[in-house]
């Protein structure tokens, strides 16, 4: 692993234990194995190495959601797939869920929630716009769009923050249920 890498490495883990705010350049450098003159090279700063992470970690994750949020006729399952979708990545990548949330939730005119907020707006709009784009089969979600987007990110986003800690493992049949219950909502309006 490269020193740039392993620095990135150790800053989430750093920052999603214990938030952005609490983590000093010194301590980065030291469990790091580096020193800050290094850091502010590969990052320039504190902020830069918190942009940089959330940069390439999100640039993946979107283009994998961009791909599953893709209307396919067929909503039930679309929206299965982009649960299932955040459990995976929520396993795969749970310290980086665990920051995106965080910083999401800091104060809104903190640095912290303004590097992450442009990432999540985006991961909203993929959701927004399944919506949109299924209301020709789904005429109910006229004018609801917005509404659903904003309720399945919140329903997601504390299911996979909550589940963790409470030691439940996110399994596949999860994902189903919790698509059925999702699903149920959109047929009662």
């Amino acid at each position: 692993m490269s020193t740039r890498d392993r620095i990135a490495e150790v800053a989430l883990q750093l920052f999603s234990e214990r938030g952005y705010d609490a983590v000093g350049v010194a301590e980065l450098a030291t469990r790091s194995g580096s020193t800050k003159p290094t850091i502010y090279h590969h990052f320039g700063s504190k902020l830069g190495l918190l942009e940089t992470l959330l940069r390439e970690r999100f640039e993946d994750w979107l283009e994998r959601l961009a791909d599953i949020a893709q209307y396919r006729h067929d909503l039930p399952s679309n929206i299965y797939r982009l649960i299932l979708a955040f459990f995976q990545f929520s396993q795969e990548s749970p310290h980086f869920v665990r920051l995106q949330w965080s910083l999401w939730l800091s104060p809104r005119d903190s640095t912290a929630h303004a590097a992450v907020r442009p990432f999540l707006l985006q991961q909203h709009a993929l959701l927004e716009q399944l919506f949109i784009d299924a209301i020709p089969d789904h005429g109910n979600l006229r004018g609801h769009h917005r509404h659903y987007a904003l309720v399945l990110s919140g329903m997601l986003a504390g299911y996979v923050s909550a589940a963790p800690q409470l030691g439940q493992t996110l399994l596949e049949q999860d994902a189903y249920r919790l698509s059925k219950q999702f699903m149920y909502g959109i047929y009662a309006l």
